[in-house]
């Protein structure tokens, strides 16, 4: 199994800082991850966001793929329905090139109506542009020349140089339901979860044998927000209450505004909004996350642990840290050492 980082970037008013230093920070967190023996690290990726949540994954990738010199270097994830798909492909394909084979896309339709309406699209297209740029995107990525004649894009005789490095190249579609993880099977891409429902999973496994693939090919991946620790939980969770009460009460602000299940964590089935987003934070000792860890790797066959820690406004060179060199002592390498959902 795998573990890696992503990260959303913002900047959150009740913790704001110099955009610069802050991302330097970032950039030099994701950087020490490599230095402790993670797998990958990843941006995430909005648009017009209040607290600048996740702005430009490709220019942080361009700048990680520098820094680095092993780890593996993605998106998670990237709204395809507000790009040219074709060109994001083209974009991925240069960093693999540059980065030695080490790059990665995961690829959302987004779940913020306002990011459409900034870009003049009706967000009810949502589901058909994410179809058909599904279809474009994982097309430039494998074909040198490419027509493809759709709703929303047509392109003839499109010629894609350069190649990406990897063949096949690794593309992961998010998926919080079970259309989503259907989605995800058709277009044969890696199942990159945000819904620990064994429901999601079984509908990706399903409609992979229906495609005529074998599911043992493929990763999934699970979101979790881990802060290892020797503290007792609670007092952790009392230092950093407002900035996780703040970051989870923005993600709730667009919760399922689709009404699809693309974005709900369950947040209106509770009246308790601080229980649900504690709830959220996986806080504990290793023997504590690894138990957590491991009850999930078994229900859902999960291959890659996607850790969004730390919240925005936590330290990111002392108690992020400090936290991230626990996990990668005590954590790291029990995960490595378990096989892809099995006992």
């Amino acid at each position: 199994m795998r573990i890696g980082l992503a990260h959303e970037m913002s900047n959150p008013a009740i913790a704001a800082r110099p955009w610069s230093e802050l991302w330097e920070d970032h950039l030099w967190l994701l950087c020490e991850s490599e230095q402790l023996g993670f797998d990958f690290v990843a941006v995430e990726e909005h648009f017009f966001a209040r607290d600048g949540h996740g702005s430009a994954p490709i220019a942080f990738a361009a700048s990680l793929i520098q820094r680095t010199s092993s780890i593996r270097v993605g998106s998670w994830a990237s709204i395809l329905p507000l790009h040219h798909p074709a060109l994001l492909a083209q974009e991925w394909c240069i960093l693999d090139q540059l980065s030695g084979g080490r790059t990665f896309i995961t690829v959302a339709p987004g779940y913020r109506q306002h990011e459409y309406r900034a870009f003049g699209l009706n967000p009810r297209t949502r589901p058909s542009r994410m179809e058909e740029g599904f279809e474009l995107l994982t097309r430039a990525l494998t074909e040198r020349v490419v027509t493809h004649h759709g709703k929303y894009w047509d392109v003839e005789d499109l010629e894609m140089q350069p190649p990406p490095l990897q063949d096949p190249y690794p593309v992961w579609g998010a998926a919080a339901s079970i259309p989503a993880a259907q989605r995800a099977a058709r277009h044969k891409a890696h199942l990159a979860a945000t819904s620990a429902d064994p429901a999601v999973y079984a509908a990706y496994v399903e409609e992979l044998r229906a495609q005529g693939e074998d599911p043992a090919r493929y990763r999934v991946s699970l979101p979790f927000s881990i802060n290892v620790t020797l503290e007792e939980p609670d007092e952790v969770w009392r230092r950093n209450r407002d900035l996780v009460m703040h970051r989870w009460a923005e993600a709730d602000s667009y919760s399922d505004q689709y009404g699809d299940g693309a974005f709900n964590f369950g947040y209106r089935d509770n009246p308790d909004t601080e229980a649900r987003y504690r709830a959220n934070e996986l806080i504990g000792n290793p023997d504590q996350v690894l138990s957590v860890l491991d009850s999930m790797r078994l229900s859902i066959n999960l291959s890659d642990v996607v850790c969004i820690y730390p919240p925005p406004g936590v330290p990111l060179r002392s108690e992020a840290a400090d936290s991230l060199r626990l996990l990668a002592k005590e954590v790291l390498p029990v995960i490595h050492g378990w096989q892809q959902g099995t006992a």
